[in-house]
């Protein structure tokens, strides 16, 4: 239930970027960007939809990367000015027609998911609309369950937890390459991605498959499945030790009430 309820609130976003991305106020911005009147305008209109929508941050990059107009244009941390040809989404959106990506936000320091799509005139490529939305709800839903509930994103890191410290540790073990490209895209600037231990025991997930874990006293098993078509997975990572104390306590309660039925008769 969990993991169709992350994957419906992500779902529900998607168009997004295409239907603002046609506005004239965003438009005219990207045709106009010496013109204040028209990046007024487009930052005014960006702010309102971005708070009728619930979304943390939309914006406008021109075709170069380089944010035009933004909803946080009078914020501290406005994107207006800054360049994010370098995050993977921008380069997606031109060359596939969109772009998904989880990372830690470089002006913000929050992390989010962006969606992304190419802003296109007759003339051609004019840039890129993105929305950046805050899984803030998500993580608390994760943080109420009991159980050690973690989403990986597609190299094995945990971007979201039932446990806060679990998050921006590793499962699996990164090759050179991949490292590399983290570093470039700043996905998660000033996280140490060290593996994750959950009561004493290196969790690993490699597969989507169930596996179980020792480590001295503890044994564990992770359930892993994936969520939805990002190549990401929700795993549950359970002490077996409870599962068999549970068991061994409905055994006990099933033979007393079995022996008492027996005595009855």
């Amino acid at each position: 239930t969990l993991s169709l309820s992350i994957s419906a609130t992500l779902q529900k976003y998607n168009e997004l970027p295409l239907v603002i991305a046609q506005d004239r106020r965003v438009r005219n911005a990207l045709a106009q960007p010496n013109k204040g009147a028209a990046l007024n305008e487009a930052n005014l209109y960006l702010e309102q939809i971005n708070q009728i929508l619930g979304t943390e941050t939309i914006y406008a990059m021109n075709e170069h990367g380089l944010t035009l107009v933004s909803s946080n244009w009078n914020k501290p941390d406005s994107y207006v000015g800054d360049n994010y040809a370098f995050r993977p989404y921008f380069m997606d959106a031109i060359n596939q027609g969109a772009g998904r990506f989880y990372g830690i936000g470089i002006a913000s320091g929050r992390a989010g998911y962006y969606i992304a799509h190419p802003i296109r005139f007759e003339q051609g490529l004019r840039g890129v609309l993105t929305i950046k939305i805050g899984l803030a709800d998500i993580q608390k839903a994760l943080s109420e369950t009991k159980n050690d509930l973690i989403v990986l994103n597609d190299d094995g890191i945990v971007i979201l937890s039932s446990t806060p410290e679990y998050r921006y540790r590793r499962t699996r073990d990164l090759d050179p390459a991949t490292m590399e490209r983290i570093a470039a895209t700043k996905q998660f600037p000033g996280q140490a991605l060290a593996p994750l231990e959950i009561r004493g025991q290196r969790i690993r997930i490699a597969a989507l498959e169930s596996d179980a874990l020792t480590a001295g006293d503890h044994r564990s098993m992770v359930q892993a499945v994936p969520l939805g078509q990002r190549g990401w997975q929700i795993a549950q990572i359970s002490d077996t030790r409870e599962a068999r104390n549970y068991a061994m306590a409905s055994a006990l309660a099933i033979g007393f009430g079995l022996g008492f039925l027996l005595m009855i008769v």
